[in-house]
Parts: structure tokens; C-alpha cells; sequence
């Protein structure tokens, strides 16, 4: 498949957030609080699971399936051949080892579990030895990282990885029963008999006004209308006049839709592509550079410790 990773983020922004976070974050040895990393794990693959069924099934059946879709289903094995490895790479008495976030909303999660969050945030998943370098001079500017923790950096990116590809699973498994939903409407209401004069106007109204429709369900049937050559000029002011309510118009949410369809397309390509490329790095290289213990015991002057 064709690499279509993008790096788009600002260094200097990224060191900014890290030493900021360096600073808030409040830590502990202590053996509370402490999320199970079990829990975490069991949750992303079911997740992930739930997803590769629904696209395979999909794909048994010949239907079309985006991009991210195929790379989902393409590289599934990956994932759970990494779920595996982080339960076995992060035993419960190596993990309560490492220092402990006391308050926030990843209360109980290693603090070197956040400065990775923040960097696949501001990355969109595309994780490196250069960028993961920055993010821990970074934070060793404000904190000294225990060794422990340097080793548990690549075991933390894959873990973050993980979790951030289940969220855009599910969000595209959520965007694809939207869209299903609104084919099949559609589809429905083009074999009636088109010539009633407003009858597709009134069949809109109606399909809307059902409970548990949002703009989401709008867009979409926006859109099925536009990809069949339905979307006529009444159509259009129809549409545009629901959405005057969110201040916004039919082609401002179209476009927005695009982009965001393909936002989570890439962030799922650049999570699997980063998640197989960080498993397969030798990081020790990594560790000993970034450690500050490891810097400060190469200055002997005897030389013996080198």
C-alpha cells in the first residue's frame, strides 16, 4: 500500500506542551491509584475486534470499504499480535514500578503514559526516535525520568497506539452505520414516484424528524443525495435551511465532512504504520542517550564505566 503518513506538527509547540506537563503532573510510588493495564488492553481489543468483524463481513460481501477500512483489515493481525506482546513486555511488577500519575483524567496511569498521549495528539499518531527524543529532553528539562521509565517509553507508544486506533475504530464504525443508514434511506426514496411535486422535500422531513437523527444523519443523506445527482436546488435550500439552526450551510458541512472523514482515515493509516515500525526498533540506543544517569556516568574521567 502507498505510505500516506504526514508529520504536521510544531516542535517547538510540542516541547512547550511537555515541559508544561512536566511541571502540573503530580506522581507516586504509592500502590494507589493504579489502572490495570489489563482492563485497557481487553477494552481496545474488543473494540478492534468488533470493527475487523464488521469490515470483513463487509468485504465477504463485496462492499465498498474506505481506505483506513483496508488497512484495518489488512494489518488487524499486527494489532493483536501487539496486545499480546505489551501484556507479556509489561508484567503487573515491572508496571506498578513505574512512578504514577495521582490526579487527572489518566489518574492511575504511569506519568511517562501522558507525555506519549500528548505527542501522538500533536503528531496524529506518527511517533519516531526523533520526535519521542524531543518529547523526553523536553520533559527531562523540568523531571529526571527514571530508568524504568525510559525503557517503558516504546512499551507506552504502543500501548497509546493501540488505544487511539480503537477510538478511531469506533469512530469509523460509527460513521459507516451513519452512512449505511442514510444509502439504504435513499435509496428507498428514489424509486418513489419523483414527478409528486414536493414529494422528496416531505419523505426528508420525515425521515429527519424521527427521533435519534442528528446532523450527522443530515450530512449524510446530503451527500448520498449528491453522489446519485439528486441533490437539486430545492433539495439544496432545504438542506440549508436546517442547517441555519447551527449557523452553518450545506456546502460548509459537506467540506467539513470530507476533511473529517479524511483526518480519521489518516490517523488510523499513521497509528498501524507507527505501530509496526516502533515494534520493530531496537530502542536501547535510545535509552542509554536519553538517559541522564547513563550521561552523567559516562563523565567519568577513569573512563572505566564507558
Amino acid at each position: 500500500m502507498q505510505d500516506n503518513t504526514q508529520v504536521h506538527y510544531n516542535k517547538q509547540r510540542l516541547e512547550d506542551e511537555i515541559e508544561k506537563l512536566a511541571r502540573q503532573q503530580e506522581y507516586t510510588l504509592d500502590s494507589k491509584p493504579l489502572q490495570p493495564i489489563d482492563a485497557i488492553l481487553s477494552t481496545a481489543r474488543k473494540t478492534l475486534t468488533d470493527t475487523y468483524r464488521v469490515l470483513a463481513r463487509a468485504a465477504r460481501k463485496n462492499r465498498e470499504l474506505s481506505v483506513a477500512g483496508e488497512w484495518l483489515i489488512d494489518n488487524f493481525y499486527i494489532v493483536q499480535e501487539q496486545i499480546v506482546q505489551l501484556k507479556e513486555d509489561l508484567p503487573v511488577s515491572y508496571y506498578k514500578k513505574l512512578p504514577r500519575l495521582k490526579s487527572g483524567s489518566l489518574r492511575g496511569y504511569p506519568r511517562i503514559y501522558e507525555p506519549v498521549v500528548k505527542l501522538a495528539s500533536l503528531s496524529d499518531n506518527i511517533i519516531d526516535r526523533d520526535n519521542t527524543g524531543t518529547v523526553v529532553q523536553a520533559y527531562q528539562r523540568i523531571e529526571t525520568l527514571k530508568l524504568g521509565e525510559l525503557w517503558a517509553i516504546p512499551i507506552m507508544i504502543r500501548l497509546v497506539l493501540i488505544t487511539r486506533l480503537a477510538e478511531r475504530s469506533e469512530q469509523l464504525l460509527q460513521a459507516r452505520e451513519i452512512k449505511n443508514e442514510a444509502a439504504a434511506t435513499i435509496d428507498e426514496l428514489l424509486q418513489l414516484d419523483l414527478e409528486e411535486p414536493g414529494i422528496v422535500l416531505r419523505k426528508l422531513a420525515d425521515i429527519y424528524d424521527k427521533p435519534g437523527k442528528d446532523r450527522n444523519f443530515l450530512i449524510a443523506l446530503a451527500r448520498q443525495l449528491q453522489n446519485r445527482g439528486a441533490l437539486t436546488e430545492t433539495e439544496r435550500n432545504w438542506f440549508n435551511y436546517k442547517f441555519r439552526s447551527w449557523n452553518t450551510t450545506l456546502e460548509e458541512q459537506l467540506r467539513a465532512e470530507a476533511q473529517e472523514t479524511s483526518r480519521l482515515h489518516l490517523s488510523i493509516q499513521n497509528a498501524i504504520m507507527t505501530l509496526r515500525q516502533v515494534s520493530e526498533t531496537d530502542w536501547s540506543d535510545f535509552v542509554e542517550k536519553t538517559s541522564v544517569v547513563e550521561r552523567i556516568l559516562r563523565l567519568d574521567p577513569s573512563g572505566y564505566y564507558g
